[in-house]
């Protein structure tokens, strides 16, 4: 049965009523669209409280956490196909719509939702900006519903160490979440003031590095040659250099004829953009001496002859704060995630001592 996938993702935006808006995507119905459609319905809903302009900008949504909760941040996946009041009228039945089907196994949008919302920070982020990450979450849940309803109809839940596994689940989930609640960071961490602070002691760590738009035409030089052979090849690079470096020569047409790196010889030897840091001493050497759109003389490395070309060059770069404030907000309340729960449990340890009965222990082993 072909899977289809209708998203609903619920993003909350800080508003001063808490206004929460509700975002409904489908996907294999229609072509994707990375731009958001600034009639639908929905984002006019999205809209009370906040301007379309914050939230249409390259079609991302923005990251907040409104009441301690992270939201996702992602790619708007599809366009909406269906309209608002059909939706509202399907999910006042209950339930909302079916994502997706397994056999007679059905996983509603609202057993997607619970799911979703049982993830982690990271994996959220992962599922919001890959659908196809996504859309595998989503059949190993299908999945997963279909192998309890097997395991409950056999009875297999009733078998007692299955119940004590399942109680010792539940109890560590207990726990797990309790202890995650307490060390919770407010929700007013951290302050811009803080922000700032750790944004200008650790300036280098938000500095990109200097880094350069590189093409190469490149000739393999097998390890087994003889010298000969070697000096043969060494000719036919030096050859390839002065031709690239004539007035009005093509580097990218040289490139798809001489090149033997064959993942960038089709694409006129661009290898991209590249750090300082990324780069072989020699290759940083010469390109450091090479105006934008030269050549360079051939370059031995231990695969053989490059003949580059400087395509670009952009200096190290300090990001602004308004860049990376998110990030650094994130980290700051990691910290203080982890010095909270650091203390919560410190506090319960010096409440009362552990004691160990060293009589009955060494007999359980």
């Amino acid at each position: 049965m072909k899977l289809f996938l209708c998203i609903s993702f619920f993003f909350i935006f800080f508003i001063p009523y808490g206004y929460a808006a509700t975002l409904v995507v489908v996907k294999d119905r229609v072509n994707v669209r990375q731009e958001p459609d600034l009639e639908s319905p929905i984002l006019v809903r999205l809209n009370s409280g906040q301007r379309l302009e914050e939230i249409q900008k390259i079609g991302r949504w923005h990251e907040v956490q409104p009441q301690g909760i992270t939201q996702i941040k992602g790619w708007i996946f599809g366009s909406l196909v269906m309209p608002l009041e059909e939706y509202e009228e399907q999910e006042s039945k209950g339930g909302g719509l079916s994502v997706a089907s397994f056999g007679q196994v059905v996983l509603s949008e609202a057993e997607l939702n619970s799911f979703l919302s049982l993830l982690d920070a990271p994996t959220r982020r992962k599922a919001a900006l890959d659908l196809d990450f996504l859309k595998n979450m989503v059949r190993e849940e299908v999945v997963r519903k279909k192998i309890i309803q097997e395991a409950v109809a056999s009875g297999f839940d009733k078998l007692p160490r299955i119940v004590r596994f399942m109680e010792r689940a539940r109890t560590q989930a207990l726990a797990d979440h309790f202890l995650s609640e307490q060390a919770q960071a407010a929700d007013d961490f951290p302050s811009d003031q803080e922000i700032k602070r750790l944004y200008e002691l650790n300036k280098e760590k938000y500095t990109d590095p200097q880094r350069v738009h590189v093409s190469q035409i490149f000739i393999h030089v097998p390890a087994d040659l003889g010298e000969e052979q070697r000096e043969t090849l060494r000719v036919k690079a030096q050859k390839v250099s002065d031709l690239a470096r004539f007035d009005g020569s093509d580097f990218a047409a040289l490139a798809s004829d001489y090149s033997e790196h064959m993942a960038t010889a089709q694409a006129g030897g661009d290898l991209g953009w590249v750090e300082e840091g990324a780069m072989a001493a020699g290759m940083r050497q010469i390109l450091a001496g090479m105006e934008i759109n030269s050549v360079s003389t051939p370059y031995r490395s231990g695969q053989g002859w490059h003949v580059f070309k400087l395509m670009n060059r952009e200096d190290a770069f300090v990001r602004p704060l308004e860049d990376v404030s998110t990030e650094i907000r994130e980290e700051l309340r990691r910290r203080k995630m982890i010095e909270n729960r650091d203390l919560y449990l410190r506090n319960i340890i010096e409440k009362d001592e552990v004691f160990l009965d060293e009589g009955v222990i060494p007999k359980m082993r």
